[in-house]
């Protein structure tokens, strides 16, 4: 059967600035965690907003095992039995500027959340993921993503950073506070250049994972999407475009020569767009044994 060819919804941004969020839904209210400070926080009853900010940060302090400066990037929420988990990734103190991977938890969606005092994912400092096989050995790791498979097993997804970029996956305990007992973490896929921002999603006996392709500052980055029907390979799966520059979420004609030669505009803020075409903005909702999407990944015949 042949596919339709109309055009796809252009997705508009409903919350500005709203960098790498992550969205939680409970009770007919969604929760956004966003990178800057210790965390930045945004509430609303419709991913179409309007959206509220909420004062101060998501975390009470920065845990020792950081530097204790700049902003938390990608953190990311979910409700387990140790109540709401809070992932989010720091730079470590004593790893040269690069980042590691902590957990925190809280009683309430909107804090405060409470640091574990060592590192989830991290080659240093005591983590209880050290990434040992990581191809680039002075690289840390960020993006951290939760995923629950229908057999109720607990697992986070995460990037190391620099080059060549690699998506990687750890088993965790029921809790999402710690590396499950004996388990490892794997390389799931490696590009050249950049590869980030990964999310999984089941849809019947297959898993799909997204992920952002190339440097965010250039014309050819993507969401990018491959499908497999064991949870650990996807290295040798077909890479599909979900989302790209042909239906950017800001306005006509921002990806000029500056992104060309590599150098991000000032004047390009950073949004959260919702739409049937945000493909990688994943939503968790108390109940749900797989990750919700507020994109196409569910909807499109292409797409699983």
């Amino acid at each position: 059967m042949a596919r339709s060819t109309a055009a796809r919804p252009v997705p508009q941004p409903v919350l500005d600035p709203a960098a790498d969020p992550g969205l939680f839904r409970e009770g007919g209210q969604y929760y956004a965690f966003m990178t800057g400070g210790r965390v930045r926080m945004a509430t609303s009853a419709s991913p179409q907003g309007p959206w509220t900010a909420l004062p101060g940060h998501a975390l009470t302090e920065w845990p020792a095992w950081t530097t204790g400066r700049q902003a938390a990037w990608a953190p990311d929420m979910d409700r387990t039995s140790a109540g709401y988990v809070l992932w989010f990734a720091a730079p470590a103190a004593g790893f040269g500027g690069q980042r590691c991977i902590g957990a925190a938890v809280s009683a309430d969606p909107t804090g405060p959340y409470e640091p574990l005092p060592t590192p989830l994912i991290c080659p240093v400092n005591g983590g209880e993921d050290p990434v040992a096989d990581r191809p680039n050995q002075t690289s840390g790791v960020i993006d951290p993503a939760p995923f629950v498979d229908t057999d109720g097993r607990r697992y986070l997804t995460y990037k190391t950073q620099k080059v060549p970029g690699t998506l990687r996956m750890v088993e965790l305990t029921a809790d999402g506070l710690h590396v499950a007992a004996g388990a490892i973490s794997r390389e799931l896929f490696r590009h050249v250049d950049s590869i980030e921002n990964p999310v999984m999603v089941k849809r019947g006996s297959e898993y799909v994972l997204c992920a952002s392709a190339n440097w965010y500052d250039q014309c050819r980055y993507a969401t990018v999407w491959r499908r497999s029907s064991d949870l650990w390979s996807f290295a040798d799966k077909p890479e599909h475009v979900l989302l790209d520059q042909q239906h950017r979420t800001v306005r006509p004609g921002w990806c000029g020569r500056d992104h060309r030669r590599g150098r991000a505009r000032p004047d390009v803020p950073a949004r959260l767009g919702v739409s049937t075409g945000r493909g990688a903005v994943p939503v968790r909702g108390v109940g749900d044994r797989s990750r919700q999407t507020t994109g196409d990944v569910r909807r499109r015949p292409d797409v699983g």
